[in-house]
């Protein structure tokens, strides 16, 4: 009886756990920081800088447009998620000045503003933080800080879609690779 009692207590620990809101934050500075908080505890995992990084093979290396597609599709499948915007600094080089120079910054502002309006229309709520988007001349990368709040199964469910696209992608582009 006792025994039928602590698993009793353990599946609804389980599905009470999996059931939580919890927080995601992206935040790339120097590096990439990816902050999971649980209910219980908080996973921190770091990118680490290598100065002697190796050469990807040409079939490991993904476009843009892969990646865009790849992340849509993830988002697509977490259509109950709340996404605050705290930061996006993107670089603006100028070296002299030509025409280019005040096109350069709308360009990008236009971009990030059109990748907000297709978030907006996949997320329950969206939060842009005041000054949030920002061109710098002072940083060399680009930077952003992102936190995602969802429930943990929608977590789990979003880094299998993203994980499987990744691979898709990349089988795709080995087996165009070889066929050429």
């Amino acid at each position: 009886m006792a025994g039928v009692q602590i698993s009793l207590i353990l599946i609804f620990l389980f599905f009470f756990i999996l059931t939580r809101i919890v927080w995601v934050r992206v935040i790339k500075e120097e590096m990439l920081r990816v902050e999971i908080h649980l209910p219980l505890l908080a996973i921190c995992l770091y990118q680490e800088n290598k100065n002697n990084e190796k050469e990807k093979k040409e079939t490991d290396k993904l476009s843009a447009r892969a990646y865009i597609r790849i992340i849509a599709g993830t988002l697509s499948r977490t259509k109950n998620c709340e996404l605050e915007i705290k930061q996006i600094a993107l670089p603006c080089k100028i070296d002299s000045f030509d025409t280019m120079t005040l096109v350069k910054p709308f360009g990008y502002q236009g971009l990030i503003y059109s990748i907000i309006a297709y978030l907006k229309t996949k997320a329950k709520k969206l939060i842009l933080c005041d000054n949030a988007i920002i061109s710098s001349p002072d940083i060399t990368k680009a930077q952003y800080y992102v936190t995602v709040k969802l429930r943990l199964f929608q977590l789990i469910h979003a880094a299998l879609t993203f994980r499987r696209g990744l691979y898709e992608e990349k089988r795709a582009r080995r087996i165009k690779y070889v066929g050429e």
